[in-house]
């Protein structure tokens, strides 16, 4: 069963109203969050290669890409 075209822009638009709102506290709760919010740009990569690294678990490559719907 095909996903109702409407359906994903307003789950990405719920998702962004609560990422807007965990930033919101985060700021009033830690001037170090500020700190580093500030500092770091944010970017966007529809495709490549990506370096995570986990605390407990090390790094990891892998291949990310960006899809979207429309």
């Amino acid at each position: 069963m095909p996903t109702p075209r409407c359906r994903l822009p307003a789950e990405r638009a719920f998702a962004l109203i609560a990422l807007t709102e965990l930033r919101t506290r985060l700021c009033q709760r830690s001037p170090e969050f500020v700190k580093w919010w500030d500092a770091h740009e944010i970017r966007s990569t529809a495709s490549g290669r990506k370096t995570m690294n986990h605390p407990t678990k090390g790094s990891a490559r892998v291949r990310a890409h960006e899809l979207s719907c429309q």
